[in-house]
C-alpha cells in the first residue's frame, strides 16, 4: 500500500528515483526512504502541475506511467512540445477476425524541430511491448517508427529520458534493457483489464 503523503510534492512520482504518487522518494539504490523530504525534481514537477490549469479530467490505463515520463523528461530539461495519451486508435498489431476492429491504449510524446534538431517522435502502443521512435517529415507526418529494444513498456521513466537525450546526440542506444519501473505491476493489470477480451 502507498504511504500516507505527508509533503505535497508526493502526490507526483519522482522523476529522480521512480517513486510512484503516495510513496516516499528513496536514496542508496532504493534502500532507504526520504521521510522528511522529497527530490529537488519531484518538488519542481508538483509545483509545475500546482501552476498548470487542468483541462482534461479522463484518465486513461496508461496515463499515470506516460504522466511520470512525461516528468522524468521535464526534470532533465527534454520537455516535449506536445504530448497525449489515447485509447482510440486502430490496433494496428491485431491479426486474425479481429484484424482493424479493436483499438488499443496508445501515446505520443512529440518535440517539433528547430535549428538545433529534427525533430522527434515518441510511440508507446500496449500491444507492441517496446517503446519506437521516429523524426518528423518536412511534408508532414513522421519516418517509419522504428523500435526500441531496450525500453520495455512500463521501463523506468529515467531510462526513456535518457534514451531521448541520446536519440537527440546521435548517440548509440544501450545494449542493456532498462529497469522496470517500481510502480509499472498497477499500470500493467489497468492496461491488462482494459484489454481483456468483453464476454
Amino acid at each position: 500500500m502507498p504511504e500516507q503523503p505527508t509533503l505535497p510534492a508526493l502526490a507526483v512520482a519522482c522523476p529522480t528515483c521512480g517513486s510512484a504518487p503516495g510513496q516516499l522518494c528513496t536514496s542508496h539504490s532504493g534502500t532507504r526512504k526520504r521521510r522528511h523530504d522529497a527530490h529537488q525534481t519531484r518538488t519542481a514537477t508538483h509545483n509545475t502541475r500546482q501552476e498548470t490549469p487542468v483541462t482534461e479530467t479522463r484518465t486513461l490505463p496508461h496515463d499515470p506511467y506516460i504522466t511520470a515520463v512525461h516528468d522524468a523528461l521535464y526534470a532533465v530539461g527534454l520537455e516535449p512540445t506536445a504530448w497525449w495519451t489515447s485509447d482510440a486508435e486502430t490496433d494496428s498489431y491485431a491479426t486474425g477476425d479481429d484484424a482493424g476492429c479493436t483499438t488499443m491504449l496508445s501515446a505520443v510524446l512529440r518535440w517539433d524541430a528547430d535549428d538545433n534538431d529534427e525533430g522527434l517522435f515518441l510511440f508507446w502502443d500496449h500491444p507492441a511491448g517496446q517503446w519506437q521512435y521516429a523524426h518528423p517529415r518536412p511534408e508532414g507526418g513522421n519516418t517509419v517508427p522504428e523500435f526500441l529494444p531496450h525500453l520495455g513498456l512500463y521501463c523506468f521513466p529515467g531510462s526513456v529520458a535518457a534514451t531521448v537525450a541520446r536519440l537527440f546526440a546521435g548517440q548509440p542506444m544501450p545494449e542493456a534493457s532498462a529497469p522496470h519501473w517500481r510502480a509499472a505491476d498497477t499500470v500493467r493489470a489497468d492496461v491488462e483489464a482494459w484489454a481483456a477480451p468483453t464476454p
